[in-house]
């Protein structure tokens, strides 16, 4: 993220002074490139974010499962 703001910064920067027009846009793919790692990182973090949290739902329900068992032979071995 600070590299991609140090280059965004970088092309406006550039926009204002006299330049070949050629290098203002050469810096452009280098700009849709970080843009798009930013995105692809985001996406590969809810991805893993989703898949924990259904990994920790199975876990809960695996447990509150395995407690309500626990707990029946328990009351019958009391009965």
């Amino acid at each position: 993220v600070v590299q991609f703001t140090l280059l965004f910064c970088l092309i406006l920067n550039n926009i204002g002074t006299p330049r070949p027009i050629s290098l203002s846009i050469s810096l452009v793919p280098i700009f849709l490139l970080f843009a798009q790692k930013d995105i692809y990182e985001r996406t590969i973090f809810l991805y893993v974010e989703q898949h924990l949290k259904e990994l920790l739902q199975e876990e809960i329900h695996l447990q509150t499962a395995t407690r309500g068992r626990a707990a029946s032979v328990v009351e019958k071995s009391l009965h």
